[in-house]
């Protein structure tokens, strides 16, 4: 999977990635046993599209949708949800 480039190690791609997170410039995920990077941080929902790509949808009246959702999802739960990764297949 990683190719190699002179100068350049996974572990600092890696490292780079966990800051980038830590900072909140991006968004790690798990799917189907891998670590996706998320750029996009506004309420969304991802297609998978049959070919394998992961396509981002948004809207305004899915964007409330999806607000309301992380708002019920705390009050069912008490969990102050920061962000909502809705996939679908």
């Amino acid at each position: 999977m990683w190719k190699t480039h002179s100068g350049v190690s996974q572990s600092t791609i890696l490292k780079n990635m966990a800051t980038f997170e830590e900072l909140g410039l991006i968004r790690a995920f798990s799917f189907r046993g891998e670590t996706r990077y998320e750029l996009n941080r506004h309420p969304h929902v991802n297609i998978l599209a049959k070919d394998g790509r992961i396509i981002d949808v948004e809207d305004d009246e899915l964007k409330q949708i999806l607000e309301n959702l992380i708002e019920k999802v705390k009050q069912k739960t008490g969990v102050d949800a920061k962000s909502l990764l809705v996939i679908m297949e």
